[in-house]
């Protein structure tokens, strides 16, 4: 039997997304050189949902999106990353190598805690956003379908492992540090 995939373009709850900010901001990378891009933030109307986007210049964009998957979402996790700099910055490292950053909240409403009945929430959230991100980058840049690659640790490696096998929103994803009995410290591999 074939699988259905899960298509956020159906989804009525995904129908109203809200862009409630948009500013110009920078990163500094390690050898000191400044990365411009453009910082968005928004919503899905009716729900927990927020998202954010950092586009990189046109003159840098190379047709990709990265999107980071927290393993513990909260109801701000999509702004965390505006915070982490150093050799962690996800945003730097995005927009430096041709390809905008995307984060959401996955719509929970509390940090460390399930605020959703349905657990296929996560997936179904993130694959919204990407496509939303996609349209936005349409716009923004007058380019084609950009492709999209989803990725996280520990708990946002099983998500990114559930949204590439649910939905058809992304082209790869890298899951790691996936927990099991396999793990460290039982195996050191």
């Amino acid at each position: 039997m074939k699988k259905i995939l899960y298509d956020p373009a159906t989804d009525e709850r995904f129908a109203n997304p809200v862009i409630d900010r948009k500013e110009s901001m920078e990163r500094e990378l390690p050898d000191g050189k400044k990365v411009p891009f453009t910082y968005m933030h928004g919503l899905f109307e009716g729900t927990n949902v927020k998202f954010s986007f950092c586009f990189p210049e046109k003159d840098v964009y190379r047709g990709h999106f990265f999107q980071f998957l927290c393993p513990f979402p909260g109801p701000d996790e999509e702004v965390k990353a505006l915070e982490i700099t150093g050799w962690d910055d996800r945003i730097a490292f995005a927009v430096s190598h041709g390809a905008y950053y995307v984060e959401s909240n996955m719509g929970s409403a509390a940090a460390f805690e399930q605020t959703q009945d349905d657990p296929r929430m996560r997936y179904q959230s993130s694959a919204a956003v990407a496509e939303f991100s996609r349209k936005t980058a349409e716009e923004l840049y007058g380019c084609k379908r950009p492709c999209g690659y989803v990725y996280g640790g520990s708990g946002g490696g099983y998500k990114a492992m559930s949204c590439i096998e649910n939905t058809g929103a992304w082209e790869g994803a890298v899951p790691y540090v996936i927990g099991s009995p396999m793990s460290l410290p039982n195996n050191v591999t």
